[in-house]
């Protein structure tokens, strides 16, 4: 730490500004004293003038009575005559004096009192005491200032070597000062480029074993082939559907990278987004007769924004599909769709197991599906992260919620009335 540049200049300019008002303090103490004893200097300014007056009003007589009484008590006065011989007071009185001629009578006398030295204790022991705390007072501010800096500059190094689980938890050891804050935003970013780099980890991973598991069955099935060509027939349907599952699979991750970088090719348009609602609706619930459940639509009025439409029915399809594949048969998926002043409100609501509350902000993360234990879901866990890039994109949001006690899970999208409502990219 003392070896820190930072540490020296913060040291030694507290240093010396200490010292530098420490100096210029003394010199106006001392000026202001000087001042007090008068233009002549004299340490006892009244007592000079005192005997100045007796001894031109009264004489020599009555004035050495006095000169010998403070030459034993204080010795800062002594007299002479005109030819500089000694009559009475401090005979030893021989640097840092001032002189006054005196008439008394016929006679000329010479003053002579001690000139006051105001800096000669000054520059003693309260200089070097002064000093001394100066020192002590420079250190500790230097070293409280220098310290949680160089524990930054640490961080930021060590975080620059991908060391992403680099803390400094300075905010909970002093006070919320700029420099603590600093240090609490520091720990924040770290836990987020930690958070994104496991995100990106994660994501590569699941990817791999995405492609991998179709890969597998059409590596199995060239192998079923090498020992017998002539069930080629019956193993188009498995090659086509994996080679189906992969294109989709490719198609899209390709659009959640778009939606990602924020490009898109189409431009944004105006349309009736509860228009779009109901043509998803209407072939989600030909689909969904199948496994004997219904999709409704419950909506109040139109909604006409200028959007991509594409990736708004992408993202509709996405969460209504994703009802339709959790709902027991027999149920029903219901869509509500609610115009008010601050835009359009639709809620997907479904009659499915629902999700655990504390991992239900971790469906609309990459290849998490709703049920991890089910084997038998035809998704690959992208659709909900896609839906929630493409409302995000149109400045909305999303959010799913479980009742406390009605099964099932409700998606919820909130889209903001325009002109506010401009797409994230145009």
């Amino acid at each position: 730490m003392i070896s820190s540049r930072l540490f020296r200049k913060l040291f030694f300019s507290f240093f010396l500004a200490t010292i530098a008002s420490f100096a210029i303090g003394a010199a106006i103490v001392g000026s202001n004293q000087r001042g007090m004893h008068g233009p002549s200097g004299i340490a006892d300014h009244a007592l000079f003038e005192a005997t100045r007056q007796i001894l031109r009003s009264d004489g020599l007589d009555a004035v050495l009575p006095l000169l010998r009484q403070q030459s034993a008590r204080t010795g800062v006065l002594a007299l002479y005559d005109r030819r500089g011989h000694w009559i009475a007071g401090n005979r030893e009185l021989t640097d840092d004096t001032s002189t006054v001629l005196v008439r008394s009578g016929d006679q000329v006398y010479r003053l002579v009192g001690t000139a006051h030295r105001p800096f000669q204790f000054f520059l003693g022991v309260p200089f070097l005491a002064g000093a001394v705390v100066s020192l002590l007072f420079s250190l500790a501010i230097a070293w409280r200032l220098a310290r949680p800096l160089t524990r930054l500059s640490e961080g930021f190094r060590s975080l620059g070597e991908g060391k992403l689980g680099t803390r400094l938890y300075l905010a909970s050891r002093g006070p919320p000062d700029e420099i603590h804050r600093l240090a609490a935003d520091f720990d924040k970013m770290a836990e987020q480029l930690q958070r994104l780099a496991d995100t990106h980890q994660r994501f590569f991973h699941d990817i791999s074993h995405e492609l991998r598991s179709p890969l597998a069955r059409l590596e199995v099935v060239v192998g079923l082939l090498r020992q017998s060509p002539e069930s080629l027939g019956s193993m188009l349907p498995r090659i086509t559907h994996e080679i189906g599952r992969l294109d989709c699979l490719i198609e899209e991750l390709l659009t959640l990278a778009r939606l990602r970088s924020g490009v898109m090719g189409a431009p944004a348009e105006r349309l009736d987004v509860v228009d779009l609602l109901g043509a998803i609706v209407e072939d989600a619930h030909f689909e969904a007769q199948s496994i004997g459940c219904a999709v409704r639509l419950l909506a109040d009025s139109p909604y006409v924004m200028k959007v991509h439409g594409e990736l708004l029915y992408r993202a509709f399809e996405n969460v209504i599909r994703n009802a339709v594949r959790h709902a027991p048969a027999g149920s029903v998926v219901t869509v509500h769709s609610r115009t008010d002043a601050n835009g359009l409100e639709i809620a997907v609501v479904d009659q499915g197991p629902g999700v655990p509350a504390d991992t239900i902000e971790m469906i609309f993360e990459p290849f998490r599906r709703i049920e991890e234990i089910e084997q038998s879901s035809r998704g690959f866990g992208l659709g909900l992260a896609i839906a929630k890039h493409a409302v995000e994109a149109h400045e909305g949001t999303i959010r799913a919620s479980v009742g406390d006690h009605v099964p099932g899970l409700t998606v919820t999208i909130n889209l903001p009335r325009l002109p506010s409502a401009a797409c994230a990219f145009e």
